[in-house]
C-alpha cells in the first residue's frame, strides 16, 4: 500500500510540474484533480493499515501544533473507522462463503419412493441382481436425480 501511495504522489508531482509550465491547460488541470483524488484515496487506505495507523500515532505524539495534531487525530479516527469497516466486510464475506458452502453441502434428499420411481425409468427393479441394482443406485444419487429431473430426463 505504501508503494501505491508513493506512486500516486509521484503522479501528482508530475502533473503539478506539467501544469506549472502551462497553467491554462484544461487537460492538465483535470490530470492534477485526478492525481489529487488518487493521493487522497491511497492515503486513506494506507492510513487504515496497521503501519499507517502507527505512523499517525507517532506523528500525533510528536506534533506541537494543536491544529496539526487535531487534523492528525481526525485522520486517525477516519482510518480506524475504515479499518473496522474493512474487517466487518471481510468477516461478512467469510460468513457468506461459509453459508454458501453449507448450503452446497446440504444435498437434496429424496424419499425412497421418489428414488425408486426414478431408478425404474433407468432399468432398476427390486429383483435385479444386487450388483446391477447397486450400480444404478450408486450412479443415480439424490443430487443427480434432482439435476436430471430439472433438465427434463
Amino acid at each position: 500500500m505504501r508503494i501505491r501511495l508513493t506512486r500516486a504522489h509521484t503522479k501528482l508531482n508530475d502533473a503539478l510540474h506539467a501544469l506549472a509550465d502551462d497553467p491554462d491547460n484544461n487537460t492538465l488541470n483535470q490530470r492534477v484533480r485526478r492525481a489529487e483524488a488518487s493521493v487522497a484515496e491511497h492515503a486513506a487506505l494506507y492510513d487504515s493499515t496497521p503501519a499507517g495507523q502507527n505512523e499517525l500515532r507517532d506523528a500525533i505524539a510528536h506534533e506541537d501544533n494543536d491544529t496539526s495534531r487535531n487534523l492528525l487525530n481526525q485522520r486517525l479516527a477516519a482510518a480506524e473507522a475504515l479499518r473496522a469497516q474493512q474487517i466487518q466486510t471481510m468477516h461478512n464475506s467469510q460468513q457468506d462463503q461459509q453459508q454458501r458452502t453449507i448450503t452446497m453441502s446440504n444435498e437434496p434428499t429424496l424419499t425412497q419412493q421418489q428414488r425408486e420411481a426414478f431408478w425404474r425409468l433407468h432399468g432398476w427393479r427390486p429383483d435385479l441382481p444386487d450388483s446391477k441394482r447397486r450400480e444404478i443406485e450408486k450412479y443415480w444419487t439424490d443430487p443427480e436425480i434432482v439435476e436430471a429431473e430439472a433438465l427434463g430426463f
